[in-house]
């Protein structure tokens, strides 16, 4: 029904039109929503809704809906209007019988059995030899300009649809798999806001500078212009492999596998580091590293779906920024200077940075190797998915603030984080080495937690680590992130190897814990010793604090929130406050 529907038709038996529209607005919506998911290139939905005599035309955009309505259609004997009756069904029959090119909401479906031509970087659908002659693709032909195909033209076929969540309005992506000469690849096509900057510019950007590790494009461009603020992009790549996340988690189902496991951990992680890196020389920031954007084929790892990055810098060659600007409508004024075309919260919620989940706008490379290391995290991880009962507390998301302070917790010392990600450390497939330097380099800083600095300081200048950042990114890497930051320490302060910074973190974890550990649960407990250790840089217990033990209570009511509950503690508490910010 949806795969095909042209104008929906709802009637119900409701005088009143309040009671109509609050009894059956959901159910409208519904329609609309089921005839999104089910036809890509729809460029709006129209609904009729006839509700006691009356006629009202729906109209759902990915802007938003609008109302229009048609008339009176029926009426009681006693009223006399029959030029009302008459004009109704005139507007309605001349909607009726409009062409879906003139009506406009109607563009080619996408299905197996269609076909995309490739030609000049433009593509071109056609239906099949049955439908070729109807309106269905007339308004998409005419989009591009109906440029002839010529005989060198490639056929993109056995087109499938890969599942994706789909909303009525804002912004829609679908996403489909296909052949394109005998080799595998991708379709995706993407409703946005016209002011938003466009996926296919950022890849001309990075394939300008040879950023390693992405897609090859080979097609993109702008298919509808403007439908009610938002249009239409299409952007054809190679098809990239399997999820990272499965891919690791598949192979680690068979023992024998550990070594490649960890091989291919490790060296997928400079690799996505180097990819990230270079990219921000070129000017890009990907902002939404997570388990669905890191794809893998054979030993390559690559970065995929940099729909959410941002354009730092407009491109130093003149010929590059103006056939961007030219052909995806960017505007390097607000691109750049303002960042309006990019939203600053974006990402996936269960891979974002404690930042990000605060809400802290300013965005750095930091935040995505921070997600980087969940997405490791998760491959290595034995937690149970898809069942949030059971998950374990590092991926837990309930809300974006309860979250991130969460996760500090976890994270305050690298013995107890793996655990609490559900990773077995024992595990031979495990990278240690690997994850402490990712830890270190995040988390620490001068030999103390980081906790209050994440939490509290919304423009915190980072401090590049690169004895730790060696570890995981190879030398060329490490040394252009040194120099876009322009801050290098060799060595963590204080502190002669690793071993020797977490013998002196489990050493404070251990003193608050004899404390403390009758007054709460012991299965957050390792999470709570984190969570008080957000209240570093502090001497004394202040108001300041207080507001911090009061955002803790919102997670574990147990733990003690009150100047009089601490004070027994209270000499432990200034002790943990001069030194380390981790229990």
């Amino acid at each position: 029904m949806f795969e095909t529907s042209h104008l929906l038709l709802e009637v119900k038996n409701h005088m009143a039109p309040s009671a109509a529209y609050n009894e059956n607005f959901g159910q409208l919506a519904d329609y609309a929503l089921n005839v999104r998911g089910h036809q890509p290139m729809r460029t709006f939905i129209p609904i009729l809704f006839l509700y006691g005599g009356q006629l009202d035309l729906l109209v759902f955009t990915h802007g938003g809906y609008y109302k229009s309505s048609i008339g009176q259609v029926l009426y009681t004997f006693a009223e006399d209007k029959s030029e009302n009756v008459s004009r109704s069904p005139l507007r309605l029959w001349f909607l009726l019988t409009l062409s879906s090119t003139d009506f406009g909401n109607l563009l080619p479906t996408i299905g197996r059995h269609w076909s995309l031509y490739i030609d000049d970087s433009l593509p071109h659908f056609e239906a099949p030899s049955a439908s070729r002659d109807t309106d269905s693709g007339g308004l998409l032909r005419a989009s591009l300009s109906e440029i002839p195909r010529s005989q060198e033209s490639r056929l993109l076929t056995d087109i499938d649809r890969i599942d994706r969540e789909v909303r009525i309005t804002g912004r829609c992506t679908y996403i489909f798999s296909a052949m394109l000469e005998e080799k595998p690849v991708v379709l995706k096509l993407t409703w946005i806001q016209k002011k938003r900057r466009s996926e296919g510019a950022v890849y001309e950007i990075l394939q300008a500078h040879n950023v390693p590790n992405v897609p090859r494009i080979i097609c993109s461009g702008v298919v509808v212009e403007d439908v009610g603020g938002y249009r239409l992009e299409l952007v054809l790549m190679d098809h990239c492999g399997e999820a990272f996340v499965d891919h690791v988690i598949r192979k680690r189902d068979d023992l024998t596998n550990n070594p490649y496991v960890l091989d291919i951990t490790t060296n997928s992680v400079k690799d996505i580091v180097t990819t990230l890196a270079t990219a921000l020389d070129a000017g890009g920031l990907h902002r939404d590293i997570s388990a669905s954007n890191l794809a893998i084929s054979g030993a390559q790892v690559r970065v995929i779906d940099w729909g959410c990055a941002k354009v730092l810098n407009k491109p130093s060659d003149a010929a590059l920024a103006d056939g961007i600007a030219s052909r995806w409508g960017v505007n390097w004024v607000t691109a750049v200077k303002t960042g309006e075309e990019s939203d600053a919260f974006t990402g996936t919620p269960l891979y974002m940075s404690v930042q990000m989940l605060l809400r802290v706008r300013s965005r750095s490379i930091y935040n995505d190797i921070e997600s980087l290391f969940y997405v490791v995290l998760d491959a290595l991880s034995d937690r149970v998915r898809n069942d949030e009962s059971k998950s374990v507390p590092g991926f837990r998301y309930c809300g974006r603030v309860k979250t991130a302070l969460l996760r500090l917790g976890c994270l305050c010392s690298f013995d107890h984080a793996l655990c609490r990600f559900g990773v077995q450390q024992a595990s031979l497939c495990v990278p240690d080495g690997l994850l402490n330097a990712m830890h270190a380099f995040l988390f620490f800083e001068k030999g103390a937690f980081i906790g209050h600095k994440l939490q509290y300081d919304n423009g915190c200048e980072w401090v590049f680590y690169a004895d730790s950042a060696r570890v995981f990114m190879n030398k060329a890497t490490c040394d252009a992130l040194v120099k876009d930051f322009g801050l290098q320490q060799d060595a963590l302060p204080g502190y002669n190897d690793y071993n020797e910074l977490q013998a002196a973190v489990n050493d404070r974890r251990r003193r608050l814990a004899n404390q403390l550990s009758g007054q709460v649960k012991s299965v957050e407990f390792d999470a709570l010793m984190g969570l008080i250790g957000l209240v570093d840089k502090f001497d004394v217990y202040d108001e300041t604090t207080s507001a911090t033990f009061s955002r803790i209570a919102k997670i574990i009511p147990t733990i003690p929130v009150s100047k009089s509950d601490v004070a027994p503690y209270e000499d432990d508490y200034v002790d943990i406050f001069k030194g380390l910010s981790v229990a």
